[in-house]
């Protein structure tokens, strides 16, 4: 990449030839030859500065007409998705498990309230089950009874414990927070909320990274091969704006992926894929499908 002080230069550079040139021109030819290229330059500039005026002219039109359909969208995605979701998850029960902090998923939780799911439980990881600090890092080796263990040995187990607190396991067949849920909130490794008492019928886990620093590889793919290996259905889930997409840990356990959980499209998919859907939805690469078949 050229930097500040070469771009200054080049172009110092430019000039002093553009001028050395204009010198030697009107030297050369004389000055009515020199004042005729100047008029040649200027003309062709005005034309490009009438052109670039004309496309710049267009391209504003264009935003505006894009920014009125996408409003037009929202508006009809805002309306129509209570109709295209209302009642479809009624008798189910849903836990959630939030891996990124920074995800903002109020309104997906609302969508699930409105499909008629009973949300047991909403667990957030608070960065990612991050040990570098030393006191948290020594806290999991004492209470895993692990020493020497590595950093990715520990985190690997405090997520399996999670797992087993928000579903219990198929010998209990219910759920018991037990110690596991106590200890990983008073060590600020999470924040819960609700019940923690019954197994869910399906698991939404809402991954992706907004802060571009936790460990997806680890985290992400043994939560879900804790959830998968118990038999309980998993529904992976990031919002549009995720910095890092952890969609792919999802397609490659086989579950089913949304990737727009901030938008109305990737609401009334999250609903359907809770209900049962299966596929990968969304407006990112990775997606297979905007939306599965609404309404029947």
């Amino acid at each position: 990449m050229v930097d500040q002080r070469s771009l200054v230069i080049t172009i110092s550079a430019v000039f002093l030839a553009l001028g050395l040139g204009l010198l030697l021109g009107g030297t050369m030819l004389g000055e009515g030859a020199v004042v005729s290229q100047q008029r040649q330059v200027i003309a062709r500039l005005e034309g490009d500065s009438a052109r670039l005026s004309e496309e710049n002219h267009l391209f504003g039109a264009r935003l505006v007409e894009s920014e009125n359909a996408l409003r037009v969208y929202r508006e009809f995605g805002r309306k129509a998705l209570p109709r295209l979701i209302d009642g479809r998850l009624a008798g189910r029960t849903v836990a959630i498990v939030s891996l990124d902090s920074d995800a903002i998923i109020d309104q997906a939780v609302a969508a699930i309230r409105q499909a008629g799911a009973d949300i047991l439980s909403v667990t957030t990881l608070t960065d990612g089950f991050d040990l570098r600090p030393a006191d948290r890092r020594s806290a999991a080796t004492d209470y895993l009874e692990l020493t020497g263990a590595s950093q990715d040995q520990l985190v690997g187990r405090l997520v399996d414990a999670l797992a087993t607190a928000v579903i219990g396991s198929s010998a209990t067949g219910s759920a018991t927070a037990g110690p596991d849920l106590a200890f990983l909130e008073d060590a600020g490794l999470i924040h819960r909320a609700g019940r923690y008492d019954r197994r869910p019928a399906v698991v939404l886990v809402v991954g992706g990274d907004h802060g571009g620093e936790r460990n997806t590889a680890l985290v992400d793919d043994r939560l879900l091969a804790a959830f998968t290996a118990e038999g309980v259905r998993v529904v992976l889930a990031e919002r549009s704006d995720s910095r890092v997409s952890t969609i792919v840990v999802g397609q490659k356990r086989g579950v089913p992926t949304i990737d727009n959980l901030d938008t109305a499209p990737g609401q009334a998919a999250l609903v359907y894929a809770l209900a049962g859907e299966t596929g990968d939805f969304g407006q990112k690469a990775t997606a297979r499908e905007v939306v599965p078949e609404l309404g029947r």
